[in-house]
């Protein structure tokens, strides 16, 4: 995967929970599937992240009380990911079963994000495996 460095995003509603949200969907697999199509490519693998290709990212309204149940699921669960990266970062420099522990959570709460996400945007299970084989 790219690098990416945004140098900010401003959302009108200023909520914590609308800000989590906007990550989880930013950092999800299909985002970052589109990412790639949209952005300029830079040297060392990094991409353009200038407001012409984060403006037209599809960050989706929520609008229904279905809707609002994959929003707060999305929420909960990159406020997890958050508190397990604290967790990783305590243990710096430390080879242990701990680490290797809290890796597979990373890799599995991340997983839980990209499901929801891809559960909020309607994407079909063959649509699913085009965003993670790059097609």
């Amino acid at each position: 995967m790219d690098n990416v460095d945004v140098g900010g995003v401003l959302l009108k509603d200023t909520s914590e929970e609308s800000y989590l949200y906007v990550s989880g969907v930013l950092n999800s697999t299909l985002i970052n599937w589109y990412f790639q199509r949209l952005s300029a490519p830079f040297r060392g693998g990094y991409r353009t992240a200038n407001r012409q290709f984060i403006q037209p990212l599809p960050i989706h309204v929520i609008e229904t009380s279905s809707e609002r149940q994959l929003h707060d699921a999305i929420v909960t669960k990159v406020r997890r990911m958050m508190e397990l990266h604290d967790r990783l970062d305590s243990l710096k420099g430390l080879v242990t079963s701990e680490r290797d522990d809290l890796m597979r959570e990373i890799d599995r709460v991340d997983s839980d994000i990209d499901d929801l996400v891809y559960e909020l945007y309607g994407l079909t299970a063959s649509e699913r495996r085009l965003t993670v084989s790059g097609g």
